[in-house]
């Protein structure tokens, strides 16, 4: 009988903890509901900080977004115009072929036997690195690695993605910081 009420006062309190971590919390959202989680197909800032650098009509922008290593290319939801500067500082690793081996950081592959494999308009980089453009615009491709600063030659959306036509057989994320300079 004991061993009955302890058991029942167990499921009781996780069902409280459970209750109370997702109860929305009405003192700082007004009772709203949450919204949905984030998912890697539309990118969405955790960070978005505008702040004045001192200097008269600049500001910058610091967001945080995934970069899945399955996609050529993913927009990062960053929009620069003529002249803004992009600072784009990669981490984290990710596989291009799914075994403990294949796991490699943001420069990607060193050996050049696999720029065979590499994305068009990149034929010297490093395989799977981290590379970057406005709009998939052949004209503005760049190379990030592990890290880029890139000043907008026109208006456009950014687009990162690694350097790999086969990215069936990759797996994993890395984690773009991209900072906008305005002005």
């Amino acid at each position: 009988m004991l061993l009955g009420v302890a058991a029942g006062a167990g499921a009781v309190i996780v069902l409280g903890a459970l209750a109370f971590a997702l109860w929305p919390d009405r003192a700082t959202d007004g009772g709203a509901a949450r919204p949905p989680a984030a998912t890697s197909a539309a990118p969405s800032p955790s960070v978005a900080t505008p702040t004045p650098t001192g200097q008269t009509g600049q500001t910058v922008t610091i967001v945080d977004r995934v970069l899945p290593a399955t996609q050529v290319w993913t927009p990062m939801g960053v929009s620069c115009v003529t002249g803004d500067t992009l600072s784009i500082a990669m981490s984290g690793s990710a596989s291009h072929d799914q075994t403990l081996k294949g796991t490699l950081g943001p420069t990607g592959l060193l050996d050049p036997a696999y720029h065979q494999f590499n994305v068009d308009g990149f034929p010297d980089a490093n395989t799977f690195t981290v590379i970057g453009s406005l709009d998939q615009d052949p004209g503005t491709f760049f190379v990030v690695g592990t890290g880029a600063t890139y000043v907008c030659p026109h208006d456009g959306q950014l687009n990162l993605g690694v350097n790999d036509r086969g990215v069936q057989n990759n797996s994993g994320a890395f984690l773009a910081t991209i900072s906008l300079t305005h002005g």
